[in-house]
């Protein structure tokens, strides 16, 4: 019996194995620090590496997309903090930790992630093709902590040459930091692409604290920017890789405002040297200018005294032709003006006339619907004689009766009536009911 028990619990491998991933996968994720070795990329779908200490050794796992997402290199002998949760491997049966998160551990680590990095992007030509910034920046999109003295810093030193600043709120430190600057820099890429440039700030930090500006999702969003970039962070020896590949690259934000007030002293060093080269060009035309008005001058004077002569005829003739001209215009004028005069003196006749005949017509009119309202008036006191005469209730104050059936329909014939019949009288101030005791008909 006790062997035949036994029997029952058997279980296949893959069961045993779906069991114990089951039992651990209720397990929290946790953090596990250790040192990376044997790194190896498969297909670029999963990456496989182990972390050991002085006494352990630990398989790992994680997405290559992952991985990339973190924007961290990696390299056997780095030192990492790793979060998963742990599994039994079904194919190997070795035990393994399914990473989600991974951070650098200690300065060594972080150095050599950057110099990892830096390579490769180096190795692609990231930090090698520039976009040029513009002359007289304006609108300006800026990135960076809205906490701190870094942006109070940066409006105090732009000068007043009409800059138009639009602030997107980005975290410039911890482990979420490259995530919030890369998705600042996103939005104003798809919002905002008439901007001259696209500023990102913080003040100075260890390598350590910088590390969102190292990492490789930002770094390539920043190199796909359309609009230039100009970075301004602060940092103690290494450079950070946003600011080698941005645009251009400063060493603190208060430099960053130094650099757009530069884009403007081109202008403002040149304005004394157009003012002069248009000063000259106007005395160099205005001169041109006088000399060919003498010349001019000259040549009307010499050919106005040869036909000055013919002029004079000319002038005599046109004025004698104007005189007569104006004389015949004016006698028809006055003609015209006689004229005028008649017809605004018949007019005048006219308008009185009609004025007149217009009043005439209107007593006329007014004396005629008088007459007409009289008439009216005659009828409708005739009809209301007419209507009071033949109301029921005047007849019922002279004495007279309507007589009603239990029905309410009013009797108007003796035949109507039956003995022993219930009727109801209405007189003028009231009604009464009654019984028939005998009916008299005309001829009896």
């Amino acid at each position: 019996m006790p062997y035949h028990k036994e029997e029952k619990r058997v279980l296949s491998v893959s069961d045993f194995v779906r069991l114990i991933n089951a039992l651990i996968g209720r397990l929290e994720p946790v953090w596990v620090e250790g040192e990376i070795i044997g790194l190896k990329n498969w297909k670029n779908r999963i990456v496989f590496f182990d972390i050991k200490d002085e006494k352990a050794l630990l398989n790992c796992s994680i997405y290559y997309s992952r991985l990339q997402s973190l924007g961290l290199e990696l390299e056997d002998g780095m030192k990492v903090k790793v979060m998963g949760t742990p599994e039994l491997r079904k194919k190997r049966g070795k035990f393994n930790l399914n990473i989600r998160k991974v951070k650098l551990a200690g300065e060594g680590a972080f150095k050599k992630a950057y110099e990892l990095l830096k390579k490769k992007l180096k190795k692609e030509g990231l930090f090698e093709k520039k976009k040029k910034i513009p002359n007289f920046v304006e609108k300006v999109g800026v990135i960076t902590s809205k906490n701190g003295a870094v942006i109070h810093d940066f409006r105090k030193n732009l000068k007043k040459l009409n800059f138009k600043l639009f602030f997107k709120d980005a975290l410039v430190e911890g482990e979420r930091s490259a995530k919030s600057l890369t998705k600042a820099v996103k939005w104003f890429n798809q919002n905002m692409l008439d901007l001259d440039v696209l500023v990102i700030m913080r003040g100075g930090g260890s390598l350590e604290a910088l590390q969102g500006f190292n990492n490789e999702v930002l770094v390539r969003t920043i190199f796909n920017s359309k609009i230039p970039t100009l970075c301004g962070i602060g940092h103690e020896v290494d450079i950070p890789l946003a600011s080698l590949v941005a645009d251009v690259s400063v060493s603190t934000p208060t430099a960053v405002a130094t650099y757009l007030n530069k884009s403007w002293e081109v202008l403002e060093d040149r304005i004394p040297f157009f003012q002069e080269r248009i000063l000259n060009k106007f005395q160099e035309s205005n001169n041109s200018l006088k000399q060919k008005i003498d010349n001019l001058s000259q040549k009307i004077s010499f050919q106005f005294e040869k036909e000055l002569d013919y002029f004079n005829s000319l002038v005599r003739e046109s004025i004698q032709r104007i005189s007569y001209g104006f004389n015949q215009t004016f006698n028809k004028f006055e003609e015209l003006k006689n004229n005028l005069k008649n017809i605004f003196d018949i007019l005048k006749r006219q308008k009185r006339i009609v004025k007149e005949e217009v009043e005439n017509f209107k007593k006329e009119i007014i004396v005629s619907f008088q007459k007409r309202l009289e008439k009216k008036k005659e009828k409708i006191s005739n009809q209301e004689r007419y209507l009071k005469a033949l109301d029921p209730k005047r007849n019922l104050e002279l004495g007279y009766s309507i007589v009603f059936a239990e029905n309410n329909k009013i009797i108007k014939k003796i035949k109507n009536i039956k003995k022993g019949q219930k009727i109801k009288t209405k007189l003028h101030d009231g009604s009464f009911l009654s019984k028939v005791k005998k009916i008299n008909k005309k001829n009896d």
